[in-house]
């Protein structure tokens, strides 16, 4: 299958097929999702990607305060040289300061940042992405600089491929905010 070949498309449904209960202490309650429906796929496969995907709608967060995390794994950044790196902010529009806050605040509330006292602080930058949405960024080419560069080889292509051939399904997964969900 070459690289970007659409095979399907995943969509929103305006009509809501059936609401599913969760009644798990561990999982948050899920505010009024959207059943998905699926359409450009194969007719044979569209009832039955359709029907897992809603069984397990609760795997699939639609807002950033969904996102879970683990503790089974602490992520570590190895250093080499000098100590903490404090970066001054950059300067920013008084609109671009009200984003900051606004995304910050998201970010304070979905629990993905906590307030810090560290001596370690690299500074924040807006991009604009193309629908003219703002991305907060950060950015960590100082600590990338004294960061211990890990040696992990690329997965070679004709093996990847070779794994795919008789398969039926050939998937991809966008893991949103995936850094989010390990702790640092």
């Amino acid at each position: 299958i070459p690289r970007n070949t659409k095979l399907g498309v995943i969509e929103i449904a305006q009509q809501i097929i059936r609401k599913v209960a969760l009644n798990t202490s561990e999982i948050k309650p899920i505010e009024s999702r959207e059943p998905i429906v699926i359409s450009e796929v194969d007719p044979e496969f569209q009832a039955p990607l359709s029907q897992l995907l809603n069984d397990f709608h609760d795997l699939f967060a639609s807002k950033d305060s969904e996102l879970g995390n683990t503790n089974l794994i602490k992520h570590t950044i190895d250093k080499v040289g000098r100590g903490p790196i404090r970066q001054r902010p950059y300067r920013v529009t008084n609109n671009q300061r009200k984003l900051l806050k606004d995304k910050v605040q998201e970010m304070l509330d979905a629990k993905v940042i906590r307030y810090s006292q560290s001596p370690w602080a690299s500074s924040v930058v807006l991009v604009e992405k193309k629908n003219g949405e703002v991305r907060f960024c950060v950015d960590y080419r100082k600590l990338n600089s004294i960061t211990k560069k890990d040696s992990f080889p690329m997965p070679r292509i004709d093996e990847t491929l070779d794994k795919l051939y008789g398969k039926k399904f050939f998937t991809t997964l966008d893991l949103a905010s995936g850094y989010w969900q390990i702790q640092v």
